[in-house]
């Protein structure tokens, strides 16, 4: 009787370590990911495909619109820090737009970071001024908040940047209401910047660096930002709901 059962625990073992493998090494699925890097388990790259040549650290599309799974971030990671320069645009050919993947949509225009306030980038945001239907990209980066006229999309135009309000962060988060821009970051102390981007409207001899309309500083660091616009309140990912609405400015 005992060895049966020791034979039927240690089939069941063997069956739960094929599905973990299975799971971990052919469909790569989140849970077993992370049990794996918990133990300790090493992780092979997923085995290389036709579309998998991983150019520039690049991963190109499939026949499907889909990213390969070569392990090209890793790739990414390791290339060397260079310079990039603008492009003014390029059409789709052959899965590849000016050196980027593509499938359908053509390269408008491209402006590195080095060209709308340095630092790295982390979020993008967009506002649509409901006077003169100029449209605007709101960049958090590292050092700031960058925003870019893109109503020529093949010329576009890089306004200024909004300063963080303390130090840089690998992580800022933008979300817009009433004309305003919200930002937060997760720099210690930085709390939430308010900008009326109807200032955009006003920029004659761009770049400029901009201040803030408002602060407020009832929190310092938050990853993200959610809006609830019915109640006008905003959300930080710690859960805590943060009052901002005053019918004088947000009518």
């Amino acid at each position: 009787m005992q060895a049966k059962l020791a034979a039927a625990a240690a089939g069941i073992a063997l069956a739960a370590v094929l599905s973990f493998a299975v799971a971990l090494v052919v469909l790569r699925l989140p849970s077993a990911v992370a049990l794996a890097q918990v133990i300790g388990v090493p992780l092979p790259d997923p085995p290389l495909g036709a579309h998998c040549a991983c150019e520039r650290g690049i991963c190109p599309l499939d026949a499907n619109g889909r990213r390969c799974s070569c392990g090209c971030a890793k790739r990414a990671d390791a290339q060397q820090v260079q310079r990039l320069s603008p492009i003014p645009g390029a059409a789709c050919a052959n899965g590849t737009a000016a050196g980027y993947p593509c499938r359908d949509v053509d390269l408008m225009a491209f402006l590195p970071h080095g060209e709308i306030g340095g630092g790295s980038g982390n979020d993008i945001w967009g506002w649509t001024d409901p006077v003169t239907g100029r449209e605007y990209v709101l960049v958090g980066r590292s050092t700031g908040t960058s925003f870019v006229d893109i109503s020529e999309p093949g010329a576009p135009i890089y306004l200024g940047d909004l300063p963080t309000s303390t130090i840089p962060s690998t992580w800022r988060g933008i979300k817009v209401f009433a004309n305003h821009a919200f930002i937060v970051s997760e720099a210690p102390n930085h709390g939430m910047q308010v900008f009326d981007l109807t200032q955009l409207r006003n920029v004659t001899s761009p770049p400029v660096t901009f201040t803030e309309t408002a602060h407020y500083a009832g929190f310092g660091s938050t990853h993200t930002l959610a809006m609830n616009t019915r109640s006008i309140h905003i959300l930080r990912s710690t859960r805590r709901a943060v009052a901002t609405r005053s019918p004088a400015r947000f009518p």
